[in-house]
């Protein structure tokens, strides 16, 4: 479960998807966000934090997402 194309039709470029939202347009991803209790409750609004563990040198981290609303 991840943003990525896959297979991947450019054997050149490893995880395209990645590179271009994180590198070429500082965009985070974050994946598998439980988010079907807000859509059942007609959320439409609200303030999101993530709450992340800063890892030296690492290239991901565990996060914890809250929405405040």
């Amino acid at each position: 479960m991840a943003v990525e194309v896959l297979p991947n039709p450019d054997k050149s470029v490893m995880l395209p998807v990645h590179q271009f939202c994180l590198v070429e347009c500082g965009v985070y991803l974050i994946e598998n966000l439980m988010l079907e209790e807000m859509a059942r409750d007609a959320v439409h609004a609200g303030c999101f934090v993530l709450l992340a563990t800063k890892f030296r040198g690492a290239t991901g981290s565990p996060a914890r997402p809250i929405v405040m609303i």
